[in-house]
């Protein structure tokens, strides 16, 4: 089950994009339709969810649980996998947050400065959630904030980066909100 958010809180029409495309690509656009069809969704039409509009927090997370329930994946495997297929999606939509880094750990110290303030020159009115970026001598320690608590979205976002970037990452979820932790937080570390 998808923890509970806020009802009037709304998201960008992008992550409704891509949980879209993932579905559509793992298991056909037949899938995807009848999850949509076995959802009562605040949004009149669903296939209107894209680019800058906003819709309700609620929808997405009645999306993502009828996706679980009807994929048999769960809840946060589900997000994990979203999110790891999710990456060159958004790295060919947004490329200019992606170029000049060749590697992981540099596109990763910037990527509070990408959320916290080139999202909301594209998205005004965006909930954007913030990442503290910790560099230590052997590895980074990436928190995530958001009241949507996706943070298996991340932990799949991040191995996406080590896919994109052709570098081998260790990713270590090691706070987690949903499990009583103060924050969401990763240990990612570049062996060799």
């Amino acid at each position: 089950m998808v923890p509970p958010t806020v009802l009037d809180v709304r998201m960008k029409g992008i992550i409704f994009n891509l949980l879209e495309q993932f579905i559509a690509d793992r298991f056909g656009e037949d899938t995807y339709e009848a999850i949509v069809a076995a959802c009562s969704l605040q949004t009149v039409d669903p296939y209107a969810m894209v680019g800058p509009g906003s819709y309700p927090d609620s929808d997405f997370m009645a999306l993502l649980d009828q996706a679980a329930r009807t994929t048999g994946m769960g809840v946060p495997p589900l997000l994990q996998a979203m999110g790891r297929h999710s990456l060159p999606l958004l790295a060919a939509r947004y490329p200019h947050f992606f170029t000049g880094h060749s590697h992981p750990r540099n596109f990763l110290k910037t990527t509070s400065l990408v959320h916290q303030v080139e999202v909301k020159k594209l998205y005004r009115d965006a909930e954007v959630p913030r990442f503290t970026i910790e560099e230590l001598p052997d590895r980074m320690l990436v928190t995530y904030h958001s009241s949507r608590r996706l943070c298996h979205f991340v932990a799949g976002l991040l191995a996406g980066l080590s896919d994109y970037y052709q570098v081998p990452m260790t990713v270590k979820q090691v706070a987690c909100i949903l499990e009583g932790g103060g924050t969401c937080t990763f240990e990612v570390s570049f062996p060799g």
